[in-house]
């Protein structure tokens, strides 16, 4: 695992630190006639620097929150939600462009290596040089630790590594902010330390990571900077997690020796000691945070790696590509896993030869017989069926896969006509294997489709 000397991503520009800021958060969802309650007034800070873990038991708000502050859950809901610039002393909304939202699962295409789908992205986000991006591409890797793994294919790599490239997708344009939904959830204990000390030191670095954590481990625990907890939709504590035994005792409650505090604090707002959410609503405020932890890098210094990054002929912000060069990366990503799937590709090939043979022997030579003129009609239904469902099926059954987040990254915006011509470039090479085949075994005449 990379240290904290190696958060620093010396070829992308420094992260401009963002501290979010959010009052009197509310929001209600209708059950039938009635409205409950999800979150009633919350409010906080969540500082860059700090690794900031949202915590409390399922139903609490947990995910209400997060959707909010990522502006997935764009509106329903009352209260603001600000990041401000601790640099400039300047607030703003809080924008999607500026942050990431990496989702609990990992959809990660297995037919490419580590490296070709950090350079897709990389070709897909940055308007550079192709040294550039690799300079970048391999300055991420080596942060999260990847760069033994960098020729294995995603489909082989463990779930902390799947974790941590997925962090690594998002790393690419630099976000400033970056949310994250149960990043251990289904990982085992050794990587889900190495997931979180790499998250930690990422947030070193100047960026604010927020994740959801549902029952970290004592281990876990002790590395979180921030701890905000929720209980029903109420803020129970906000401070470091060092100061959650003392913030306990001063509400009556005695941590056993021995014991895990995080399991001891859910035990808690969970009801097995007794009601008492009303009585650590009022004793949670700021005074149990802890001073803002010394960033790796000087945020007031601008003259770092400067140098270096006008050598390559960029700018300090990085900017998009055309939706020209998006075009050409998704055809040779898609020739690329056509090439590589063959169970796909021969299948396909299978199925069409087969079917085009088939209905060739049952409408042989009927489109030169006018007196079968009906089976000829029959004929044409019968393709134009199969041809329209074997071409929606799997359009269908990668939707899901498609609408979830993007294995390239979340803030790939990608132009509805480059989306339309690249679908229909997929979908032409599928009808016309069946087709042409089908078409001159009938024996239909060609001079049907020529001038005279």
């Amino acid at each position: 695992m990379a240290s904290e000397s190696r958060a620093i991503l010396t070829h992308l520009p420094k992260t401009t630190p963002f501290d979010i800021k959010f009052n009197d958060i509310k929001f209600s969802v209708k059950q039938g006639t009635k409205k409950k309650n999800i979150l009633n007034g919350v409010s906080g800070c969540f500082q860059s620097g700090e690794l900031t873990a949202i915590m409390g038991p399922s139903g609490a708000g947990k995910s209400s929150l997060l959707n909010i502050l990522t502006g997935f859950q764009p509106s329903g809901y009352k209260g603001i939600v600000q990041a401000t610039n601790i640099k400039e002393c300047t607030s703003k909304k809080l924008s999607t462009r500026s942050s990431c939202y990496i989702m609990q699962d990992d959809n990660l295409s297995p037919l490419f290596t580590v490296l070709e789908i950090m350079m897709m992205a990389a070709d897909l986000k940055l308007k550079a040089s192709y040294k550039y991006k690799q300079l970048i591409v391999d300055d991420i890797l080596d942060t999260i630790g990847l760069v033994l793994s960098k020729h294995t294919l995603c489909g082989r790599l463990s779930g902390g590594q799947k974790k941590r490239l997925s962090i690594a997708l998002e790393l690419i344009d630099n976000p400033p902010i970056m949310f994250l939904d149960e990043p251990t959830t289904g990982l085992d204990s050794v990587s889900t330390n190495q997931c979180v000390a790499m998250l930690k030191a990422l947030a070193r670095g100047g960026r604010t990571i927020v994740c959801t954590i549902h029952q970290p481990s004592a281990t876990i625990f002790e590395m979180v900077d921030h701890l905000y907890v929720i209980a029903e939709g109420q803020c129970v504590y906000k401070g470091s997690s060092a100061n959650t035994i003392p913030y306990l005792q001063t509400i009556g409650l005695q941590c056993p020796q021995y014991h895990n505090p995080a399991d001891f604090l859910l035990e808690v707002v969970t009801g097995e000691y007794g009601h008492f959410t009303s009585t650590m609503m009022s004793a949670a405020n700021d005074s149990w945070r802890s001073l803002r932890p010394p960033l790796t890098y000087n945020i007031d210094s601008d003259t770092t790696h400067t140098t270096e990054r006008n050598e390559m002929g960029t700018t300090e912000k990085l900017q998009p590509p055309s939706e020209f060069i998006r075009f050409g990366v998704l055809l040779n990503r898609f020739i690329i896993q056509l090439y590589r799937d063959w169970t796909v590709t021969h299948l396909k090939m299978l199925l069409h030869f087969a079917v085009g043979i088939l209905l060739g022997l049952l409408y042989t030579n009927m489109g030169v017989d006018g007196s079968k003129i009906i089976n000829n009609i029959g004929f044409f239904m019968a393709s134009l069926v199969y041809l329209s469902y074997t071409s929606l099926i799997p359009a269908i059954l990668k939707c899901k896969y498609n609408c979830s987040v993007s294995t390239l990254g979340r803030n790939i915006m990608v132009g509805l006509g480059t989306k339309e011509i690249f679908e229909h470039i997929e979908t032409l090479e599928t009808v016309y294997r069946k087709s042409f085949k089908t078409y001159f075994v009938s024996g239909n005449p060609c001079r049907l489709f020529a001038s005279e």
